[in-house]
């Protein structure tokens, strides 16, 4: 490998990025019910982009969560990745430790956004990201199963429920504190939030400890979903309609 990776970063493009020439896509500001507290998404990407510095690294997971923030005014010089072509959910958390690491030396910080049933599929790699000392911003999106799935296949479908965790106790599953495993990353903030202000507290406290890693849990009502998913599965209904219709 020693040998290979100079070679072969030699052979790299220098311009693998392509810019993007087009007007910037407008999105229309919310309009928000006050009384309403609970968190769901036409709130949360419109809040999202106060605690997100310039210059960060965006991912966002499959799923609802990617649907998500095309709604979501992003801070200037803000990097965003996702893979959408091969739907693998889980593979945002690896990524964001990899995103992470690599930049470190720009002091770029990563904010990952992901679901409940993804993030069981990988959650192991947070042991790492603790080991390498990151300051990753894990934020959960916690809707009780496969969101998606159930608004496309039926929310009574068995198989689209998954076992409920306690997701905010994840640093301490992966050995937070234990004496052994010194140095690893500082911890902030790690719990659950359940309404707007618990939320916004949490992020402020991310906005403020920018040295640590953080793991915020954030509870949605389990069939809220972005307008940008609704609309998709109401376009893709219309059209196997008129394909069954055609073939009658």
């Amino acid at each position: 490998m020693r040998q290979l990776l100079p070679d072969l970063t030699e052979m790299w493009p220098a311009e693998l990025i392509r810019p993007y020439n087009g007007k910037p896509f407008e999105i229309p500001q919310s309009v928000l019910d006050d009384k309403n507290n609970e968190i769901i998404h036409k709130y949360f990407w419109h809040k999202l982009p106060d605690f997100i510095p310039e210059n960060s690294i965006v991912l966002a997971e499959t799923g609802t969560a990617e649907f998500g923030i095309f709604n979501m005014r992003a801070p200037r010089g803000v990097t965003f990745l996702t893979q959408i072509l091969w739907g693998s959910i889980g593979y945002t958390v690896g990524a964001a430790l990899g995103a992470s690491l690599a930049g470190k030396s720009d002091n770029r910080r990563v904010f990952l956004l992901v679901g409940d049933g993804s993030f069981q599929l990988v959650c192991q790699e947070v042991s790492t990201m603790l080991r390498f000392q990151t300051n990753i911003v894990l934020i959960l999106l916690n809707n009780d199963g496969y969101t998606i799935e159930k608004l496309i296949h039926g929310p009574q479908r068995a198989y689209n429920n998954i076992q409920m965790w306690r997701y905010h106790k994840i640093f301490e599953c992966f050995g937070d504190g234990l004496k052994q495993n010194r140095p690893q990353s500082i911890t902030g903030f790690a719990g659950q939030v359940k309404t707007r202000e618990e939320f916004e507290k949490a992020m402020q406290q991310v906005v403020n400890e920018t040295d640590k890693i953080h793991f915020v849990e954030v509870v949605m009502p389990s069939m809220d979903a972005p307008k940008s998913l609704i609309v998709t599965i109401e376009g893709t209904r219309e059209y196997k309609r008129r394909e069954r219709e055609g073939q009658e």
